[in-house]
């Protein structure tokens, strides 16, 4: 994050639309939406994270894809099952 950001930017409110968990032995796959209302401008996201179970079974990410959603990419937040808000 750029310095002059850095411990500046909150978000007012966030939703989390559509969250989906792919397991496979001790790896899983999360995709959700992320739309964010920050104090800068409103982030919508498409959000991809591998999480690895380790030896003493906590689960670690080890990869994470964001990707902002752009005006033509499809629209979660009209689907209510699996909603998340915070």
């Amino acid at each position: 994050m750029d310095k002059n950001l850095a411990g500046k930017m909150h978000a007012d409110t966030y939703q989390f639309v559509a969250p989906r968990v792919q397991l496979h032995g001790d790896t899983a796959i999360l995709t959700y939406q992320l739309f964010a209302d920050t104090n800068f401008i409103n982030m919508k996201y498409n959000v991809v994270e591998v999480f690895q179970k380790n030896t003493t079974g906590e689960w670690k990410v080890v990869h994470s894809t964001w990707d902002t959603i752009t005006p033509y990419a499809r629209d979660l937040s009209q689907d209510q099952k699996g909603t998340v808000t915070a």
